[in-house]
Formats: C-alpha cells, structure tokens, sequence
C-alpha cells in the first residue's frame, strides 16, 4: 500500500476564463464599510477586525489598527452583520421581484459582491431582466444581451457552455470560486459558502472570538473526484492547505450528479480556523503535518457538516444527525484513548485508506460530543463545550497546537485531564448508537484491528 505524501501544484487566482466581475481585494485601505458610533456622538469609518474580545474592538482604518474600548462605544454595524441580516432575508418560494429587491437591498447595504451574486440568480430565472443586466453592466436589450468572455463581448447565450466547458472565477463577499461546474452551480455554491461564514461566527464568536475575513478564501470546485488534486496517492479526500505554500485554498469536487461540492462545509470549517483564529503575527503551520490540532479541525467540520440542511444556496445548520452505525463502530474500536489521539498528525488521516475513515469517524463523534450542549463531565459534573471551546481558541489563536497539557488546562480542576473525558464520551457513543450503557468493567478499551471494521459513509 502506497503512502506516498504529495502537495498538489496551485494556481494563481488570476484565472484564465470568465471574469464575472473585478476582483477587487475586500479590506482594502479605502475600505470603510463599518461603522462605530460612540456614547460623545463621533462615528469612527473602517472595518472591524475584531469584535469579540471582552474590553475592547479592533478597528482597521486604512491598513492601520486601532483598539476601541467597549466602555466609549454606543454602538457598531459591519459588513457581517448586513450580511448576515441579508441571507436571513434570502429563502426559497420568493417572487422574482423579491429576489430582485435583495439584489438591490445588497447594494444599499454596501454589499456589492453579494449584490451581483444575486444579480445573476435573478438571470438565471429571467434571463432578459433589464435591471439585473444594468447592475452587472452588460449591454444589448432583451433577447440581445451581451456578456464580456475573455475580454470579448459575447452573446448571452453562448455563456452556458463556456461557463460549463471552462474554468471561470466568480467571487462573493469572503470567498473566490473558481469552477467549471456552469453558473447556477457557481452561484449556489457561494451563498452557501457564506452562509456558512456566518454560521461559524454566529455560533462560535463569543467563545473563540474569531477575526473577521478581509482577504477572500480560495475554493477550487473540480469536475470529479479524479480531476481534484490529491493530498496523498491513498486517499481520496476533499481538504484545505493552510500552509504558507498552500496559501489556504479549499479544494474540492462536484459531479454532474450532485446537488453540493464534496464536503464543502467541513473543508471550509477547517480553514476558518487558521484564517479568523490565528494570531495576525503567528506563523502559519511549515507543512501539512504540523497543522495545529486536526482532530478538532477534521471534527468541527464533520459537526458542522452534519447539521447542513436545505437547497443547493439556502443551506441552513439545523441539529445534529447522529450515525448509529458510526457510533457503534467508533464505539467498538478504541485502540487507545483520549490523551493518545489528540496527538494524532493530520497526514494520518490521509495516508491509510483502512485507518484514516477510522481517524475522521473518531474525531467527527468525539467534538460531536464535545460540542453537545447537556454533554458534562467530572466532579461535580460541569458542561464540556464551552471548556473545549476555550481550548479551540488556546489551540490557534495562542498557537498551543494538540498540547494535551493546554486541553487539561482548558478543562479545570473539576474535569482535570482529557483521559477523564473517555467514559461520559463512551457512554454518550453507547446512547448514540442505540446501545445500553457500558459497564464499568467493559470500559477497558477493544483489542479489536481496525481491519476488521468497515465505515460507511466517512470517506464519501
């Protein structure tokens, strides 16, 4: 069996291919989307980098960050929060002319990108709606539209085709895509890619206090699983490359028959991590083996991704769906505990096609569990997510890494170490897959080979 590791060669974001509109870098220095209203009346223009620590905000005007106290502050809007309250708004079942008074309430709110996104869904119902040209800059009249193609005014009809046989780039308002997958693909895609931008930091800010996205997120959206660049010659997985040399990019496929790109959600989970927890002065990770903790980043994508809901562009995050069968194979196999496989390097779940499904079935029940809000542990016994919250934060923001010192830390004195963690963990593995508690003498881990177990479903 081969183990053969490989970094696949990445492209510029300047692609060759249909420019749907200038790719003009959000957080630039003239950038002043957001504003801070304070309690003496003065209104302070930039955009917020972060707004969840406790005493104070950081607010970048011009390239320049500048520290504002929360005692002088009355009140704030972002680019965020329009967004947020825009994709709110944006459900399946509306008119035409709702769709097309998002488009231009996105424009009021100085959401240009998202404006224009929503422009093209509106042609891809009405392709002679006048309006949805005009905003996107397209000539002609109905039934003559003209489209720009590699520099060239083209005809609207001939964009099908081109947007289906080659690589194009279509952006939002954090991510760039680049596909060939045709343009209502495109366009859903990256609604969802936002809407899971904002369920990471709806959900999550106030414990790991995320760092808003200036600088958009690179997905690479291939034709089939064949054609997406591999990570190692074993196993085929969708994955981000946080790396200096990787640059972040978020590599993925969708095939003719599929409703969404494979694993979207979890991938782009595991590079919000490193882009909004990072410190802005730490070093990114020198290769793929040394990411920071990828059980965490593997599980919380996986939680993440269990919870999508809805539509190809209106996906919601809704409860956990739990996989009885999963639970009982994680359940079954355990061949060391806790305080080992926090330690377990992201290459391990990518070069044994027989042990890594088991690697990303384990971390994906293991922060499932984590984050279950009644989940408790210790004595007397206290709630686990937000003191794994507190650790996900430690991990990339202060740069812990796995340290399994920093998750004992994280947990206090009244859960002391993560080996405490494994018997609640195992008896909530038991109750998820539809099996009695363990008893205590059965706690002692299986002496059972991965090779004997089968997991449907982890890799694809």
């Amino acid at each position: 069996m081969g183990r053969r590791f490989r970094h696949p060669t990445l492209r510029s974001l300047a692609v060759a291919g249909l420019a749907l509109f200038p790719l003009a870098a959000q957080g630039s220095r003239d950038d002043l989307r957001d504003r801070v209203e304070l309690k003496g009346g003065e209104v302070l223009r930039g955009r917020v980098a972060q707004r969840f620590e406790p005493e104070s905000i950081e607010l970048d005007v011009g390239g320049r960050r500048r520290e504002v106290p929360r005692a002088k502050i009355l009140r704030f809007d972002t680019v965020d929060d329009a967004l947020a309250a825009f994709l709110d708004l944006r459900r399946t079942g509306l008119t035409l002319a709702a769709e097309w008074t998002l488009a231009e309430t996105a424009q009021s709110m100085g959401l240009d990108a998202i404006a224009r996104l929503q422009a093209y869904h509106v042609l891809l119902r009405d392709p002679d709606h006048g309006p949805a040209h005009a905003m996107l800059g397209h000539t002609g009249s109905p039934g003559k539209w003209r489209w720009q193609w590699e520099g060239t005014s083209v005809p609207a009809s001939s964009i099908p085709a081109k947007t289906l046989g080659h690589r194009f780039t279509l952006r939002s308002e954090h991510f760039v895509l680049e596909s060939r997958g045709g343009l209502r693909a495109a366009v859903d895609t990256l609604f969802d890619l936002e809407r899971t931008y904002t369920a990471f930091w709806r959900e999550l800010g106030a414990e790991i206090r995320p760092r808003a996205v200036f600088s958009p997120i690179t997905v690479q959206v291939h034709g089939s699983l064949r054609d997406m660049p591999k990570l190692s010659t074993t196993v085929a997985e969708p994955y981000c490359d946080p790396t200096a040399r990787g640059d972040g990019v978020v590599t993925t496929y969708q095939e003719g028959t599929m409703e969404h790109p494979a694993r979207l959600v979890a991938v782009t989970i595991e590079e919000l991590l490193y882009r909004t927890l990072l410190d802005p002065k730490a070093t990114l990770p020198t290769s793929l083996d040394r990411r920071f903790a990828p059980w965490i980043e593997v599980g919380l994508g996986r939680y993440f991704e269990s919870r999508g809901q809805g539509r190809p562009g209106y996906l919601r995050f809704g409860d956990v769906k739990l996989d009885r069968v999963l639970a009982a194979q994680v359940l079954n196999y355990r061949p060391y505990g806790l305080e080992n496989f926090v330690h377990v390097a992201f290459t391990a779940f990518h070069e044994d096609d027989v042990v890594a499904p088991f690697h990303f079935a384990h971390a994906a029940m293991l922060v499932t569990y984590l984050m279950e809000p009644k989940a408790t542990a210790g004595r007397p016994p206290v709630p686990v997510r937000p003191r794994f919250l507190e650790y996900v934060r430690l991990c990339f923001h202060e740069g812990k890494g796995n340290s399994s010192s920093t998750l004992d830390s994280a947990l206090g004195k009244e859960i002391g170490r993560v080996e405490n963690l494994e018997t609640p963990w195992i008896q909530w593995l038991a109750a998820a897959a539809g099996q009695p508690a363990v008893r205590k003498k059965h706690l002692l881990r299986p002496r059972r080979s991965v090779r004997d177990l089968v997991f449907p479903g982890v890799i694809r």
